[in-house]
C-alpha cells in the first residue's frame, strides 16, 4: 500500500515525510534539530560537503544523508534549483515504482531563508550489507556470484537505457551488496532525464565506463572482465564496442604509499591522509625522525594484506596533505598502463581553513612525489626525502594533492597566538624593546604586500582572512612584548649597589630576565 507523504512548510524549512517515520524523528527535523539528530546517530561517511549516518530507530535501521552548499555562488544556484534531498527522494521513489531497486525513501527537509537554500537532508531505509566495491575487493566471492552480480548491475543499467535516464555516478561504491546478494542502486543527485538523443546515449556509454573504471576494480581484472562480458551480452552491447568501455587492462602495479610524519604524529593525525589513498594502496607506511635525525617506520598498514615484493610504485606524502579523488582516480590508471613514464610530478593545492585559494603561484617545477623505486634512487633521512629522477622519463599528473594548513579559522588562530607568545618572550630575553606604532605600519605593509604583490597566491576571501589575521597579529607580538617588558619592570626589585663595586643582584630574580647580549 502507498503510504501517505505529508509535508510541511515555512520560511526557513521545507520537509516532506512518511506517516510511518517515528513522530520524534519528524518532530526533530521540523524543529531544525535535524544536527542534532544526525550527530546521535552511528557515522558511516564524513567529507566537507556531504555527511552519512546511520540511525536505529524501533521502525527498523535509517540511513541520514546531509548535504552542505560550499559557499554563496552555490547557495545563490539552489534558489533556481530543487534541493538534493528533495530531488533524490522523487527519482528514488520513480525508480522503484518502475522496478529498479533503490532504498526506501523516508523523508527529505531542506533548511532555507525563503528562496536560498543552504542545507539538506535525505533519510532512507539502511540497506544490511556492504558496497559493490568492498564486497569484490574484500570478500573473495566467487566466480557464480559475480557472475550473479553483474546480471543484476546490468540489468539495472539497462533498464534505465530504456527508460530514458543516465545516472552518471555509477560507479562501484554505488550499488549495494546485501545480505542475500542483491544489488541496490543509491546516490542519485546526479541523475539526468531525457535529452538529446545522441549526447543522451554518450552519457549511458560513460556509466559504463565509469562503472569499468581501472580505480573500482583494484587488483580483481578477472571480475572486471565479468561484468565487461555481461555488459557486451545485452541489447546494447554494440554501443559499448569500439568506445574503450570493453577494453580490459590486463596488467595491474603495486602501489605503496609513504607518509611523512612529524616528532607528535601518529596514526589519528594521519587519517585524512590514510583515508585518501586506502582504496587504492596495496600498503602504508608511517615514517618519524628519529633520535639520531634518520626516519623510522612509526606504523605499516597493509588493506590488501602483507605484500611479498617491492611495490612497482611508490607514492610520498606528508600527514597533513590528501590524494584528491580525482588523482586517486587518475593514479590507478596511469600505473596500470604498460608505457608510462618513471616518475611523476604532483602539483600541491594548498588550503586554508579547509578550502583552496584562488589564483594560486605554482611552482616552476612541482616535486616529484610518485616514482618507480627499482627505476629511481631516493634517500630518506633529516626528515625528508629526496628523490632523484630521469628528467626525460618524467611527467606531470593532472590531479593535485590537497594540504591543509588549519581545519578552520579556529585552529589557524590558535596556532598563530602561540606563535606571537613565544617571539614576544625570545624578544624580551634578547633585550627588544616595543614599537607598536612602527609594528602597526609594518602589518599593514605586510598585508598589502602579500595580498596585492606575492604572486596573487593569496586572493579571495580566505587570502584575505589569511593576511589580516597575520597582520593582526604580528602588531599583537609587539603589544605582548610591551606587556611582559612592563611586567618585568614592576616585578623587578630594587636593586643593591656592592662597595666592592661587583654587579648589583637580586634575592628573588624574577622569571622574566632578559639574556645578556654577548659583546
Amino acid at each position: 500500500m502507498q503510504l501517505r507523504t505529508i509535508r510541511r512548510w515555512s520560511l526557513t524549512r521545507r520537509l516532506s515525510y512518511d506517516a510511518d517515520l517515528p513522530q520524534y524523528l519528524a518532530e526533530a527535523l521540523w524543529r531544525g534539530d535535524a544536527d542534532r539528530f544526525l550527530y546521535s546517530s552511528t557515522p558511516l561517511q564524513v567529507k566537507d560537503r556531504c555527511t552519512v549516518a546511520r540511525h536505529d530507530s524501533a521502525n527498523g535501521a535509517l540511513l541520514v544523508k546531509r548535504h552542505t552548499w560550499g559557499g554563496p555562488w552555490r547557495t545563490i544556484r539552489s534558489a533556481w534549483r530543487e534541493a538534493s534531498a528533495h530531488r533524490c527522494a522523487r527519482i528514488a521513489s520513480y525508480l522503484a515504482e518502475h522496478g529498479i531497486p533503490t532504498p526506501r525513501p523516508r523523508a527529505s527537509l531542506e533548511q532555507c531563508v525563503g528562496p536560498f537554500g543552504y542545507r539538506s537532508y535525505f533519510i532512507t531505509d539502511y540497506i544490511e550489507g556492504t558496497d559493490l566495491y568492498r564486497y569484490i575487493r574484500y570478500a573473495a566471492p566467487s566466480d557464480a556470484d559475480l557472475r550473479h552480480l553483474a546480471r543484476q548491475v546490468v540489468g539495472i543499467w539497462q533498464r534505465l537505457v530504456e527508460m530514458g535516464i543516465s545516472h552518471n555516478d555509477t560507479k562501484p561504491e554505488n550499488f549495494i551488496v546485501d545480505e542475500e546478494l542483491g544489488v541496490w542502486l543509491i546516490d542519485f543527485e546526479k541523475v539526468r532525464f531525457g535529452g538529446k538523443p545522441q549526447r543522451q546515449r554518450q552519457r549511458q556509454i560513460d556509466d559504463v565506463k565509469n562503472f569499468l573504471h581501472i580505480r573500482g576494480w583494484h587488483r580483481r581484472m578477472d571480475a572486471r572482465q565479468i561484468f565487461i562480458d555481461e555488459f557486451l551480452r545485452t541489447s546494447f552491447g554494440e554501443w559499448l564496442r569500439g568506445t574503450g568501455a570493453d577494453d580490459a587492462l590486463a596488467t595491474d602495479s603495486d602501489l605503496s604509499v609513504l607518509i611523512l610524519c612529524d616528532v607528535d604524529a601518529n596514526t589519528t593525525s594521519a587519517r585524512p591522509v590514510i583515508d585518501s589513498v586506502r582504496d587504492i594502496a596495496d600498503e602504508i607506511v608511517l615514517i618519524g625522525p628519529s633520535a639520531g635525525g634518520r626516519l623510522d617506520v612509526i606504523d605499516r598498514i597493509e588493506p590488501c594484506g602483507p605484500t611479498k615484493e617491492a611495490s612497482d610504485w611508490m607514492l610520498v606524502l606528508h600527514h597533513d596533505e590528501a590524494v584528491t579523488p580525482f588523482l586517486a582516480k587518475e593514479l590507478r590508471q596511469r600505473i596500470a598502463e604498460q608505457q608510462v613514464a618513471d616518475a611523476f610530478r604532483l602539483p600541491i593545492d594548498h588550503q586554508f581553513f579547509g578550502r583552496s585559494i584562488a589564483n594560486r603561484a605554482r611552482a616552476d617545477a612541482e616535486p616529484i612525489r610518485l616514482f618507480r623505486p627499482h627505476r629511481c634512487s631516493y634517500s630518506l633521512a633529516r626528515g625528508t626525502v629526496t628523490i632523484s629522477a630521469d628528467p626525460l622519463r618524467t611527467e606531470e599528473l593532472s590531479g593535485r594533492i590537497e594540504k591543509c594548513v588549519a581545519s578552520s579559522v579556529a585552529e589557524f588562530v590558535e596556532h598563530l597566538n602561540e606563535q606571537t607568545t613565544v617571539a614576544a618572550r625570545c624578544r624580551l630575553e634578547d633585550g627588544q624593546r616595543p614599537a607598536l606604532v612602527r609594528a602597526l605600519i609594518h602589518s599593514f605593509a605586510d598585508f598589502l604586500r602579500s595580498y596585492f604583490w606575492h604572486g596573487r597566491a593569496r586572493a579571495g576571501w580566505a587570502g584575505f582572512q589569511l593576511c589580516c589575521l597575520e597582520a593582526v597579529f604580528t602588531w599583537l607580538e609587539e603589544a605582548k612584548l610591551y606587556q611582559m617588558s612592563r611586567q618585568f619592570g614592576n616585578e623587578r626589585p630594587d636593586r643593591v649597589t656592592l662597595n666592592d663595586g661587583e654587579a648589583p643582584v637580586s634575592e628573588q630574580p624574577s622569571s622574566l630576565v632578559p639574556r645578556a647580549k654577548a659583546a
